[in-house]
């Protein structure tokens, strides 16, 4: 079963996410703030990472920044960026990440893009 870390602060948005998901089989682990994320991802073994950006304790863009420096392999590999700051992706650097989605969000398109990019890391042998 694909592991999946949601970062994401709004409990509406990860509730939401959360059950689209478990529909798909998947195991989620949510977390609420951008420094849990970074304590989970150093420790512990994820098949994606939806991050929102903007969250407390660390943003989105650090823990990508953290991830960049410490875990290289997982950016383009499994993050998936979810915000509603659609004005940050103009400036945000896409290649570092596997995939943005902005909020709102179509589910059936965010279960598309989460089943394609744990399905393209199980080819390439990371998963």
């Amino acid at each position: 079963m694909a592991r999946i870390l949601l970062a994401e602060d709004n409990r509406e948005v990860s509730v939401l996410v959360q059950r689209v998901l478990a529909q798909d089989g998947y195991e989620i682990e949510p977390v609420d703030n951008g420094q849990t994320a970074i304590e989970k991802i150093a420790t512990e073994h994820f098949d994606a990472i939806l991050l929102d950006f903007m969250m407390p304790l660390a943003s989105g863009f650090d823990v990508i920044t953290w991830i960049e420096e410490n875990r290289p392999e997982l950016g383009q590999s499994c993050v998936i960026v979810l915000t509603a700051a659609v004005h940050e992706l103009k400036t945000f650097d896409a290649s570092k990440v596997y995939a943005t989605v902005a909020k709102p969000f179509d589910v059936f398109a965010l279960r598309e893009t989460v089943r394609r990019c744990i399905e393209e890391k199980a080819a390439d042998g990371q998963g």
